[in-house]
């Protein structure tokens, strides 16, 4: 119960106790979008492409966002189909939903897809 809330949404180095494990937690979980001022939205789930407005912005694209040094990847959207760019890989192309599941091989970043079992 103390866990799950959408607050704290903007990173504080002061944040403390149960509000910074929420927001880190939050971060790795369930971060999606972001705002332009990089608060967390917790609450739009769909493909980019389908969002409205310039408010919401995937948080791999937030334009002040600290550049990466090394790759990262991530699951947790189906709705995104996989992505890819130069330092960021989403690997989830919905298996559960019926799509694929998807991995990669790292030492040369191919991918492999295997089509959802019925």
């Amino acid at each position: 119960k103390n866990m799950y809330s959408n607050l704290p949404d903007l990173w504080d180095d002061s944040l403390e106790g149960l509000d910074r494990y929420r927001y880190i937690i939050n971060a790795f979980t369930r971060m999606r979008f972001c705002f332009s001022d990089g608060r967390l939205d917790m609450d739009c789930k769909l493909p980019p492409q389908e969002v409205t407005g310039d408010q919401l912005v995937p948080w791999f694209e937030l334009p002040h966002r600290i550049p990466l040094e090394k790759t990262v990847l991530f699951g947790h959207w189906a709705a995104l189909q996989g992505y890819i760019d130069e330092k960021v890989i989403g690997l989830d192309t919905g298996c559960v939903w019926g799509g694929s599941l998807t991995m990669i091989r790292w030492e040369d970043k191919q991918l492999f897809t295997q089509d959802a079992l019925d």
